[in-house]
């Protein structure tokens, strides 16, 4: 199970479901490697990994690119929960690979930009604020990077919008500072007799997400106790999906009627579409999805989507639960700010 956390207590177990599928016989004792072994291999593979990363810091601090400029790296991190709400800090360190031999004598190959991501760590920081996390950060800096490459660093590189991931980036700058002149490495801070400030960029998703959230607070108002994890323009993918799961016959019959009314040269068809949550690029071809039915529209300027939804009301009785999400969705899709959230 690639990528599943399992407890060292259970590795004869799992040892031993994999000896039977490979040999086809149950291990005797002697195949069953001790405790200590096992423990002493993963930290041996662990210090190999590191050195492995490491050197490649090490290669991006001694190279110039190809324009004669300095190398440097950076980090991505935030704050994540995983099995039974265990919160973590994920540091992601990021840079541009050397190119290889082959690469640099091609001519086209020797200005790609060939990025390369590492992961330093997932371990929970022992204050969950910016001071907290800008000491972890230091840590799995130096554990991770070779010292020589610690002047390299650009700090904090990507991070949501909140104010504690801006002081942060702030703060591990600072620090990283001060470990270099513990280190009489000050000079490395140093950029053609400038110090240098970090680079900070916010993280393109978490700003996409703060736009759509506020649009559809502007659209429909605030959801349950302020609770923004299901925001109106998703709730609108939801709505076509529990519509068109019940009852797909009479979904796709009205659907055809509508689009034959308006024009029989219209070859789009509506189709089921689910919104995912976290799932970037799902949402994002559901959202498109249904927008192209959007601009369908009838000699009144009636999105087909509403034609639809009038038409569905109709159907079903007053007291049915979809009658309720089809008013609501015939209000969404007359709101300018509800397409913006879809179009985003």
């Amino acid at each position: 199970a690639i990528g599943t956390i399992f407890s060292r207590s259970k590795y004869p177990e799992l040892y031993t479901y994999h000896h039977v599928l490979i040999t086809g016989r149950a291990p005797m004792s002697k195949d069953i490697p001790s405790a200590s072994t096992i423990r002493s291999n993963i930290e041996r593979l662990n210090n190999i990994d590191l050195f492995t990363i490491g050197q490649m810091f090490v290669r991006v601090a001694k190279d110039i690119s190809p324009c004669g400029n300095k190398r440097f790296f950076a980090s991505m991190t935030d704050d994540t929960k995983h099995g039974r709400g265990k919160k973590c800090h994920v540091v992601i360190y990021t840079c541009d690979k050397i190119p290889d031999d082959r690469d640099c004598n091609n001519p086209r190959k020797r200005w790609r930009v060939s990025p390369c991501y590492v992961l330093g760590t997932t371990a929970p920081s022992l204050k969950s604020d910016c001071e907290g996390n800008s000491n972890l950060n230091i840590q799995t800096l130096r554990k991770v990077v070779p010292s020589e490459a610690h002047g390299h660093y650009n700090g904090l590189g990507a991070s949501d919008n909140a104010n504690d991931a801006k002081k942060e980036a702030r703060l591990e700058f600072k620090k990283l500072k001060l470990m270099l002149i513990e280190d009489n490495k000050y000079l490395l801070i140093m950029l053609n007799g400038v110090e240098r400030l970090p680079i900070w960029i916010g993280d393109g998703f978490h700003i996409q997400a703060l736009i759509d959230k506020h649009m559809s607070i502007g659209c429909c108002g605030d959801t349950e106790n302020g609770n923004h994890g299901q925001t109106h323009h998703r709730q609108t993918i939801q709505v076509i999906w529990d519509i068109n799961i019940r009852e797909r016959h009479v979904f796709k019959k009205i659907s055809l009627e509508i689009l034959h009314s308006i024009s029989k040269e219209i070859t789009w068809r509506p189709k089921a579409v689910k919104e995912r949550d976290t799932r970037w690029l799902t949402n994002g071809r559901a959202a498109f999805h249904i927008l192209e039915g959007y601009y369908i529209q009838d000699e009144d300027g009636t999105p087909f989507w509403v034609l639809l939804a009038q038409r569905l009301i109709y159907i079903y009785k007053e007291s049915d639960w979809r009658v309720e999400r089809l008013k609501a969705f015939i209000e969404w899709m007359l709101m300018p700010e509800q397409v913006f959230g879809l179009a985003n």
